[in-house]
């Protein structure tokens, strides 16, 4: 007779190898002539309960060529319940129980590219404590963030001619560039080109005549400068210098 009680060998995680039954015992009229031997234990485990993690959040950005997001807000264990309490799946700690986190938050985006980058996950903590090993740790909750496309400028390089002269092949500057990115390099990329409005044909100095336009790319969008176009007059001379950049220190 009575109520069969099990009770495991330790309540940790490491340490729980076996149940034991109590709770029974012998009645009847004849029961004084018997004893009641244990129940054999049984080899039962105890697994580690999952914790779940809350308060951290991030936010849009543009393109500049990596996966890395901003943390905003701090991460948090869930409030503890008593022992005994509450559900295997709850997320919940047991008051009583030393835990806590850990670690530095790292928050990453689930792609660099503007097309793809939907979501932001975050990573970097881990329970600490003398009761950590009864727990695991699951990931805080992914967040739906976005990036931009960065803006590069095209300028409309200035430009000459002599006046008889049809107008040369007119060239755009691109820059703004991020992370070490070229043209060469930009996934998608497809460069701007300039023309000439207007159809002024007397020699002078034409400012903002020289319009950039068109060109894109997967992870850039652009702005647009014009640039100023000087009709020579037959009699003058007309220099033309092409840009070119060095490195102090070199030859």
């Amino acid at each position: 007779t009575g109520t069969v009680v099990a009770t495991f060998n330790d309540k940790d995680v490491a340490d729980a190898t076996t149940v034991s039954f109590s709770g029974l015992s012998l009645s009847g009229a004849d029961a004084g002539n018997y004893t009641l031997t244990a129940h054999a234990d049984a080899s039962q485990t105890i697994s580690a309960k999952a914790l779940t993690i809350s308060g951290l959040s991030s936010e849009d950005k543009v393109y500049d060529g990596t996966k890395d997001a901003v943390v905003n807000g701090t991460a948090a264990l869930q409030t503890a319940i008593a022992a005994g309490s509450g559900t295997s799946s709850d997320g919940k700690a047991y008051t009583g129980d030393t835990v806590s986190l850990t670690g530095t938050v790292v928050a990453t985006f689930n792609d660099k590219d503007v097309a793809d980058a939907t979501t932001v996950s975050f990573s970097g903590l881990r329970l600490t404590g003398d009761d950590a090993a009864n727990y695991t740790l699951t990931p805080h909750a992914v967040v739906s963030q976005g990036i931009s496309k960065a803006v590069l400028t095209a300028k409309a390089n200035d430009d000459a001619k002599f006046l008889t002269q049809a107008d040369p092949a007119f060239t755009v500057s691109v820059t703004g560039f991020v992370n070490g990115e070229t043209s060469a390099s930009a996934e998608g990329y497809a460069a701007p080109t300039a023309s000439r409005s207007g159809a002024d044909s007397t020699a002078g100095l034409y400012n903002d005549v020289l319009v950039a336009a068109g060109g894109g790319a997967d992870n850039y969008s652009f702005s647009y400068a014009a640039g100023d176009f000087t009709i020579v007059p037959a009699d003058q001379l007309l220099v033309r210098v092409t840009d070119v950049s060095d490195t102090y220190g070199t030859s």
